[in-house]
């Protein structure tokens, strides 16, 4: 046999096996975003993916490794957002936030299982791990930064939450109102909305003094969270 005969079974067998994974996968998920994993069988997986027993564990040792592993594949879209990135930076709507939107949207029912009351908690861990030094890299910030740390940590959790309880609420919902309010509450706050709506009068005089908080806030960001002095809130 020449070596470009080689060469073409490798290349068959490596096709081969890729449609098989593709049928695996996508027969899990379709069992995964429907029930609980601890309900999932090797043989309903099997079955609904048309292939035998032997061909799973040939590439899974259980419904759990293959859990993990189509987690992989699903994370494996992180891998190309800091080009995407790039490609439609907007500062006016920050970029990360359209791709976070766009990867869930994409994905909104293997996430929505991912996320849910008996999904995977380490999913999200690590999303963020892969998220996280996209958006270091993206709004040109050092990633020694513990308070940009810690805070888009809070920005992926507030974006996925926004989006899971927009979705699970309303599976219809309009992406571009959902969009609109992930943004005001990541970039102007959710404090700012009650100054503009409540009508408690003292609530609206504390919210609306230019000497209060808000002033106060603005100027102490330039400088480390932990460094900040301690704001009593019963002080004008």
């Amino acid at each position: 046999m020449t070596e470009v005969h080689r060469s073409m079974e490798r290349q068959i067998r490596s096709e081969r096996t890729e449609r098989t994974l593709k049928k695996i996968y996508e027969a899990f998920w379709t069992l995964y975003t429907k029930k609980d994993i601890s309900h999932i069988t090797v043989n309903a997986v099997t079955a609904q993916a048309g292939i035998h027993r032997s061909t799973f564990y040939l590439y899974f040792d259980d419904v759990y490794d293959l859990l993990k592993k189509a987690e992989a594949e699903l994370l494996k879209e992180c891998e190309a957002l800091p080009d995407t990135v790039r490609e439609k930076m907007d500062v006016k709507h920050t970029g990360i936030n359209d791709m976070i939107v766009s990867f869930y949207i994409k994905n909104i029912e293997k996430i929505n299982a991912l996320t849910g009351a008996t999904g995977d908690p380490s999913f999200i861990f690590e999303l963020k791990k892969r998220l996280i030094p996209v958006m270091f890299s993206h709004f040109g910030v050092s990633e020694d930064d513990e308070d940009l740390q810690m805070g888009f940590d809070y920005m992926i959790t507030a974006t996925l939450s926004l989006l899971s309880y927009s979705y699970r609420n309303d599976p219809h919902a309009d992406i571009e109102v959902t969009m609109r309010r992930i943004h005001v509450f990541i970039a102007v706050g959710i404090l700012p909305l009650v100054a503009a709506r409540t009508t408690d009068p003292e609530i609206l005089e504390k919210l609306s003094d230019p000497d209060t908080n808000f002033t106060r806030l603005m100027k102490m960001l330039k400088c480390p969270i932990k460094e900040w002095p301690v704001i009593d809130p019963d002080q004008p």
